[in-house]
């Protein structure tokens, strides 16, 4: 039983040998908005090459790889870490310095930052010298092993590496069968600069909804989105505003849902939503797009991969009926973005939906 765990352990990490990157003098040169691929897996500590005095107090190195950079302008800068998969589910540390390889002495630290989330994140560096060399240390948080993207960028993509939740929702949500809707709105003075909303389940993107604008450019105050769960458990959905202005994410509200097992012989809830099969087999990455009937405006898009086979999938176009829409046009693709299946639909007096 203790050699089968062990294996299972190494699944989907496709090796333990070190990286090339383990030490300082064969570190990877990020070039800017080119994003390179590594992995913590494997890697260890060249002590000699750490100033432990400037880091004792933000965290403890266990398998770290070096990168270096350098930007031809001054200015304000991201490091974008994405697609981490991580055998822990801990993530990675992150350490930022300016100095010369392995010279400690030399060593200034710009950033150390003991845990980076495991979602798609941004680090902001500010005030960058043009010509300079700087460092990069990737850790595996308590050792975690980490397969993951970096970038050196001059445009944020993902979230903040730490959120500051601004509590500026007001936020309704229920749970019917296994169905979520959470309803909101938000206020002008705030969505005048939002282009969009992403909302989060636990660590995944979920859903994104687009602003509403009338004819004078104002934004809608009234949102909806739904979502389906699979299975029993305590969920976290976080939902984000993205500014207009600088694509940054901000954190406007958060929400458990819990959703407990079904009890045998309980009742249906008659819904009035959209059901969907979607027949795939197996775990498979899909993509879903709500348009009106011309198909000329995108109201809604998710993506996502299935659990299993003929996965069922609900879509709620009320938050779109309260708008004067009744017909309806929504798009099934795969992973690529080819075209699966085509539904058009109506919506009744009444609210009922009706497929064509």
């Amino acid at each position: 039983m203790i050699f089968r765990a062990v294996i299972l352990m190494l699944i989907g990490f496709e090796s333990i040998a070190q990286v090339s990157n383990n030490n300082i003098e064969e570190r990877l040169q990020i070039d800017l908005n080119k994003p390179i691929h590594s992995s913590t897996a494997g890697a260890n500590v060249q002590w000699k090459c750490i100033n432990k005095a400037l880091t004792n107090k933000c965290l403890v190195y266990h398998n770290d790889q070096w990168f270096s950079f350098s930007v031809e302008n001054p200015g304000d800068y991201f490091i974008n870490i994405s697609s981490q998969k991580c055998r822990d589910s801990k993530g990675v540390q992150m350490i930022v310095i300016e100095g010369n390889p392995c010279q400690v002495s030399t060593y200034k630290i710009l950033e150390c930052i003991p845990q980076i989330r495991t979602e798609d994140v941004f680090v902001e560096l500010h005030s960058l010298k043009a010509n300079t060399q700087y460092l990069l240390n990737v850790d595996g948080f308590l050792g975690d092993f980490c397969d993951f993207n970096i970038e050196l960028s001059n445009k944020r993509k993902g979230l903040p590496r730490k959120d500051v939740n601004l509590d500026t929702l007001d936020i309704e949500s229920r749970i019917e069968k296994k169905v979520v809707t959470m309803k909101w709105s938000v206020n002008k003075d705030i969505a005048v600069d939002l282009r969009e909303f992403r909302i989060f389940r636990n660590s995944s993107l979920v859903g994104e909804l687009g602003i509403g604008r009338n004819a004078y450019g104002l934004s809608g105050n009234k949102y909806q989105f739904t979502d389906t769960l699979e299975n029993p458990g305590v969920y976290k959905y976080n939902i984000y505003g993205v500014r207009e202005s600088d694509d940054m994410p901000m954190l406007l509200s958060q929400r458990k849902i819990s959703i407990q097992q079904e009890v045998a012989g309980e009742p249906e809830t008659i819904m009035k939503v959209l059901p969907v099969r979607l027949r795939f087999t197996g775990k498979t990455y899909f993509q879903l797009r709500l348009y009106n009937y011309d198909g000329d405006h995108l109201l809604w898009k998710h993506s996502g991969e299935t659990q299993g086979d003929d996965e069922l999938f609900m879509i709620d176009p009320q938050p779109y009926v309260a708008y004067g829409l009744r017909n309806f046009q929504l798009l099934i693709l795969d992973e690529h973005g080819n075209k699966i299946d085509e539904i058009y639909f109506h919506v009744n007096a009444d609210n009922s939906i009706v497929k064509e």
